[in-house]
């Protein structure tokens, strides 16, 4: 059964479907990734004032 039964526009291939699809994954991926790697830096910058306030007299 192709797209064309949930009345997807006509002009759409199925392929043109999957490759909007890849990409739609691709920044999907890409979007975690980039909140991982903040959640790191918000992460090691909370260690480092930890570290500061536990080792200053």
């Amino acid at each position: 059964m192709t797209m064309q039964a949930y009345g997807r526009h006509p002009e759409y291939t199925d392929d043109d479907l999957r490759r909007e699809l890849v990409t739609a994954k691709d920044r999907l991926a890409s979007a975690v990734a980039d909140g991982a790697a903040a959640q790191r830096r918000v992460f090691e910058a909370v260690l480092d004032q930890v570290a500061d306030r536990t080792s200053s007299p």
